[in-house]
């Protein structure tokens, strides 16, 4: 079921009291710039109803005047609010483009960041291993010395006795 409504937002009442609400100079410039037509098409889910499993979309059409430098925000609009239209809705490209600069930015660095932990961290496993590497043959020398010894004890220990003995 597809509905298709059309609303003209810049009727004359309310361009009347948005000019009233300008400053001059706002008004120069709104009159020096002529505004274009932009269609949005914009789609509302409606109740599942007894035949349909699925809700099936409704496609609304909305026309707006809206300055080349501003983009309309998407909004959802139910059959009850048609009535009253949103106005001024609209996104200013030039603070989204600087916006979007300030945010690639931010995630270069936090990607160089990244890049440069991954790499320590690369760097702390090859050290640990290293260590780990340089404490086991450590430890069997420990382990061969501490057997050495304790051979020689055994030994000095059998000829102490053998010399008592012999006494």
């Amino acid at each position: 079921m597809e509905r298709n409504f059309v609303c003209e937002i810049n009727d004359q009442d309310s361009q009347d009291a948005m000019q009233d609400s300008l400053t001059e100079e706002a008004k120069s410039l709104l009159s020096t710039h002529k505004p274009t037509q932009v269609n949005i098409f914009q789609n509302e889910s409606t109740p599942l109803d007894y035949q349909n499993s699925a809700s099936t979309p409704n496609t609304i059409k909305r026309t707006r005047s809206v300055s080349s430098d501003a983009t309309p925000v998407a909004t959802a609009f139910s059959e009850g609010t048609l009535s009253l239209p949103h106005r001024r809705a609209y996104l200013n490209i030039a603070e989204t483009k600087e916006e979007n600069k300030k945010l690639k930015a931010e995630v270069f660095d936090l990607k160089s960041q990244y890049l440069t932990m991954q790499t320590e961290l690369d760097n702390e496993k090859v050290r640990r291993v290293e260590m780990e590497q340089m404490w086991h043959s450590q430890k069997k020398k420990f382990d061969e010395e501490r057997l050495k010894f304790e051979s020689e004890r055994n030994d000095w220990e059998k000829e102490r006795e053998r010399l008592l003995l012999d006494r």
